[in-house]
């Protein structure tokens, strides 16, 4: 019995910190960045540090006296570096969304972890008999601040996630039979793409009544920071904390609220979350569609078991659970990975599939979909690559054309409804993506705010073929072009 109780705490310390404590306070940080919440995924990633401690304390008992406290001593080890890594040593990658990550800007970095972490391992399996005494005091201890950490992080973030989860976006695919405003925002869309894939499809004809503004600008970097300005026409000038630009111009003073008080339906189907009033009905674009619960929760909780990995191990370790942006344990739970671009459009067919005309009064739907920004995961064929793909032109172009062609279906279900022309649609990106370079093997992007955002729009009864315009405008001039 000694010999499982030597060990145990040093392997639970190990299982907290790499399979439980970072990725779920990751989850709680970042709710709306993820299907399901906490609840969800817990029971699986205390699963899996179950099996993580049953492991690790099996090998110690199997182990003579003297093995076994060094190898008490090096799993405490691992524990504490993956802590102070992970609470402390954090990096600065950026944003984890898929993008390339240059990893020679932290070779430095790398070299001077992996020194941290050998000294540790190797004085304290050198000093192995002093710490086994303490390790049954300090292991639970430490275990204990990881779980109070996560547990203060949980109690004092607030929960911004959708409300009304239950349901399914696509149900909000209802229409007006005499005025509709249709807003369709397309994350990174870039008008060159757009003007490209036109050209070469042929696509003029299917955009009748559609003017584009090849001149239109994005107002700020990032999505976050440009969708409080398209609703609410006015740009972020930092007399404010971002969040409180975002909540004061999103969840009480958008144009929607404007719709919905002059008697609009108003069905919100965002990807940055709105959720407030001023609306009618409201579920935010799905990270995943078409999977049953069970897959969905499996494949969350294996990508915040990749990300605590992530954040607990040394640079270059990250580097290999990173795996491009692939992650090494994301692909362990049955079916194939598919990409969030390849869920975004399931349920954007879905919400074309399920169109029908039901309101007297008029209504105005706006959809905030991913693609065609990156992480690319589409073939040229329009199935999903099972991984993710390098960022380039050519893997760009198949993301756009692939949803344009789905928002085609959209104008001709319109159509057959009988209400293409009582419907003004507005279809643009934010930011824009920057340029995603044509030669191969180039992955350079501009984050800069005038970055060709995407703009076409088509007014109510507009008619002829698709029209260009160099008229000066930018995603904030939305608001005055929707409400006139």
């Amino acid at each position: 019995m000694r010999r499982f109780r030597d060990t145990s705490p040093a392997a639970l310390l190990v299982a907290v910190q790499f399979t439980l404590a970072p990725g779920l306070a990751i989850l709680i940080g970042n709710r709306d960045e993820f299907e399901y919440g906490p609840g969800a995924v817990l029971p699986t990633l205390i699963g899996l540090a179950l099996v993580v401690v049953a492991v690790l304390t099996g090998i110690g008992a199997a182990l003579p006296d003297t093995a076994r406290s060094r190898y008490t001593a090096l799993l405490f080890s691992l524990g504490v570096l993956g802590w102070v890594q992970a609470s402390f040593l954090g990096g600065g990658y950026g944003q984890l969304t898929g993008a390339p990550i240059d990893w020679s800007l932290f070779t430095v970095r790398g070299w001077l972890d992996l020194a941290f972490w050998v000294l540790v391992l190797v004085t304290c399996c050198r000093y192995h008999a002093v710490l086994i005494r303490r390790i049954g005091f300090l292991a639970p201890l430490l275990t204990i601040v990881i779980l109070m950490a996560v547990t203060v992080t949980g109690m004092t973030t607030t929960d911004e996630s959708a409300v009304e989860e239950t349901v399914d976006p696509a149900s909000l695919a209802k229409f007006s039979r005499t005025r509709n405003v249709l807003h369709v925002l397309l994350d990174g869309f870039q008008t060159g793409t757009f003007l490209e894939i036109v050209e070469d499809e042929g696509l003029g004809d299917d955009l009748e009544g559609f003017t584009v503004f090849t001149e239109n600008a994005g107002v700020a970097a990032y999505t976050a920071m440009s969708v409080p300005a398209i609703f609410s026409g006015q740009v972020y000038d930092g007399r404010e904390t971002p969040a409180e630009y975002h909540h004061r111009k999103l969840r009480e003073g958008g144009f929607h609220h404007r719709l919905y008080d002059e008697g609009f339906a108003v069905h919100l189907i965002p990807k940055v979350p709105m959720v407030g009033e001023g609306y009618t009905m409201y579920a935010e674009t799905p990270h995943t569609y078409g999977l049953d619960r069970a897959s969905g929760v499996r494949q969350q909780a294996l990508f915040m078991l990749d990300l605590g990995m992530f954040r607990s191990s040394p640079h270059f370790v990250r580097r290999l659970i990173h795996n491009g942006g692939n992650w090494r344990l994301g692909h362990l739970g049955g079916d194939k990975m598919k990409g969030l671009n390849t869920h975004q459009r399931a349920f954007f067919a879905a919400f074309i599939d399920r169109l029908e005309v039901v309101y007297d009064q008029p209504a105005y739907h706006f959809i905030h979909l991913m693609p065609p920004h990156d992480p690319f995961v589409t073939l040229p064929d329009g199935s999903d690559a099972g991984r993710i793909l390098e960022t380039n032109h050519e893997n760009y172009l198949t993301e756009a054309r692939e949803t344009l062609t789905l928002f085609l279906g959209l104008l001709q279900r319109l159509r057959d409804a009988g209400i293409y022309d009582a419907t003004l649609i507005v279809l643009h990106a934010d930011p824009g993506m920057g340029e995603v370079g044509k030669r191969p093997g180039d992955t350079r992007k501009l984050k800069l705010p005038r970055a060709a955002a995407l703009l076409a729009v088509k007014p109510l009864g507009g008619s002829g073929p698709l029209a260009y315009s160099i008229a000066p405008t930018c995603v904030a001039a939305i608001p005055a072009t929707i409400l006139d």
